[in-house]
């Protein structure tokens, strides 16, 4: 369930308040209404959910919610949705955030934001303060942001030594190799790091090695138990000749994730020409065989129902002998059409759910 809901202004949970001044809504009455409920709560709160995507950030609105924000001690979890805003001063971000350093859980929506010009730095900066952070979501899809602002906001992820679950979505953006070295980096900085979700769809992630690049240094993330990888390119047409000079990438980083021998959980989602190449599926099958602790596998293709039913035998292959597999869903209806799939399933050590 959304945390926005339209048909409420504010909505009142417990200890929550959310606040919907979506789409230039703000006025006195409902700034009036948010304080009045404040009030009630002794201004303790449990979550903060401020919603004002698709809106002009002027100076107006900006001080209402800073009176509500400062004013307010947040026991546990705040989001911010700037999605789609216009920022009339990207300073201004920084008056939208909690001043207070010991939240635990952290959301901000900035999609199709532009922070082009390095404007990150503005959300960076803010991030510094949250030292006890134990989940952090930031959605920065098709913020037109380039290899050297990832490297402004990871040099502060350092800083989140008590981080668990962290979710990027940098995807549609100018992402390149220094980008997935930059993210690998701070990444396996964070010993705490048991969950990682991750979208790079749109980027240059089939013909620049930003994968390998990412991967290299994410293999040392002891503590990673949870990956979650999202790997299409929706805003991007391949030619053959193009796929052509880019299965070496693509089988490189196959090696790189059977690297990551910490891994119990894995969710990958792809183009399905990648996998429409017999080589690059005996990469990508001997990688999730070498994950040894593997309980859990998703294997999502997009289009649904697009792959040949040879490669799909290919992907198969000896995954149902993995000591640990319980769990394994891949997203294909052609698989139930494989000859012997009943005996494949009969076979299998410890697989309890296969879809």
């Amino acid at each position: 369930m959304s945390y926005f809901q339209n048909s409420k202004q504010v909505r009142d949970q417990g200890s929550q308040i959310s606040i919907n001044w979506s789409t230039n809504s703000f006025n006195k009455n409902k700034y009036n209404k948010v304080i009045k409920d404040l009030v009630q709560k002794n201004s303790n709160l449990k979550r903060m959910i401020i919603n004002v995507r698709e809106s002009y950030i002027q100076q107006e609105v900006l001080q209402a919610l800073n009176n509500i924000i400062q004013d307010t001690k947040i026991l546990y979890h705040f989001e911010l949705n700037m999605a789609s805003c216009k920022i009339e001063n990207f300073e201004y971000i920084q008056k939208l955030m909690p001043i207070q350093n010991d939240l635990l859980s952290l959301k901000l929506i900035f999609n199709s934001v532009n922070l082009y010009d390095l404007k990150i730095k503005y959300i960076s900066s803010c991030l510094k303060v949250y030292q006890k952070l134990k989940r952090l979501s930031i959605n920065l899809c098709g913020c037109t942001i380039m290899d050297q602002g990832v490297n402004i906001l990871m040099d502060d992820f350092q800083n989140f030594q008590q981080l668990e679950y962290l979710e990027l979505d940098v995807s549609k953006n100018k992402l390149n190799s220094e980008s997935g070295s930059s993210l690998g980096e701070g990444l396996q900085k964070l010993n705490n790091l048991s969950t990682l979700t991750i979208n790079f769809d749109g980027n240059q992630i089939y013909n620049s090695s930003l994968l390998i690049e990412f991967l290299l240094s994410l293999k040392y993330a002891i503590q990673l138990r949870e990956l979650n990888l999202y790997l299409t390119n929706s805003n991007q047409v391949y030619s053959s000749s193009v796929f052509d000079i880019n299965y070496n990438i693509l089988q490189q980083f196959f090696v790189q994730l059977s690297q990551i021998q910490s891994l119990k959980m894995l969710k990958i989602l792809l183009n399905y020409e990648i996998l429409n190449n017999q080589q690059n599926i005996i990469y990508f099958n001997q990688a999730i065989i070498n994950l040894k602790k593997l309980n859990t596998l998703q294997i999502l293709i997009q289009p649904y129902d697009g792959i040949k039913l040879d490669i799909l035998q290919l992907l198969l292959d000896k995954l149902f002998i993995m000591p640990n597999l319980i769990y394994l869903h891949i997203n294909q209806p052609k698989l139930y059409n494989l000859k012997h799939l009943k005996n494949i399933l009969y076979k299998s050590k410890r697989l309890v759910k296969f879809m």
